[in-house]
């Protein structure tokens, strides 16, 4: 409808490697509109000029979606590259700029109609984190801000519920320290100094559910400082 206006000059911005509008009936997706007015222009050849430098993530969180889903046509600007970018928010080995955690013993379950999926030990050891990343803001008296993110509501509402329930959180938090739980969707446009990716997918057949679409897997991993 704005262009119908009789606009003399549109600007649009966007980035097709990222979630379109959410269609959920068959007619609507069966006619393609959730395919954005971005993407079809790009898809007829009109020119575009890529924003090519990313100010957010860490060298070591950019890498692999830099590399895989913007074909290394995008890099990393001066202010990340510099070495106090780096942040070592919890102590151990295994907290680097990105860590990736097996959960033992977690499996996946259906929610009401079995539309959505939830994993309680993964939702428990979000929790844990959550937790041990507030305990170390007192101590350390620094601002943080952390995202957890999953695909599905059921496991949002799964770890708003455990995080609920520590009593850390029943005292109203701290001032400077703030944790949102939301769904991959839900993050798109946004930013945390931590993000918190919880997959929920453990099964035996290999299935990964939404994030077979990679233009969500690329949403989740690059929310991060």
């Amino acid at each position: 409808m704005p262009l119908r206006t009789g606009v003399r000059c549109a600007v649009l911005i966007g980035d097709e490697s990222q979630l379109p509008v959410q269609v959920k009936r068959k007619a609507t997706l069966d006619a393609d509109f959730e395919r954005s007015l971005f993407e079809r222009l790009i898809s007829l050849g009109h020119p575009r000029h890529l924003l090519d430098v990313q100010y957010r993530m860490h060298p070591g969180i950019s890498k692999f979606p830099l590399s895989r889903f913007y074909l290394g046509k995008v890099t990393d600007g001066p202010n990340v590259l510099q070495r106090d970018y780096e942040r070592k928010l919890l102590a151990g080995p295994m907290y680097g700029p990105y860590s990736f955690i097996d959960i033992k013993g977690g499996t996946e379950s259906s929610g009401e109609h079995g539309m959505s999926l939830s994993n309680t030990a993964e939702a428990a050891a979000v929790t844990r984190i959550g937790e041990r990343l507030f305990n170390e803001s007192v101590r350390s008296g620094q601002k943080l801000a952390v995202g957890v993110v999953s695909p599905y509501k059921v496991q949002v509402h799964a770890i708003q519920e455990s995080l609920g329930r520590l009593e850390c959180w029943a005292h109203g938090g701290r001032e400077g320290f703030s944790l949102k739980v939301q769904t991959v969707h839900g993050f798109q446009g946004a930013e945390e100094d931590v993000i918190v990716f919880s997959a929920v997918h453990s099964n035996s057949h290999g299935s990964v559910g939404l994030l077979a679409d990679w233009r969500r897997t690329n949403l989740a991993l690059t929310r991060a400082k």
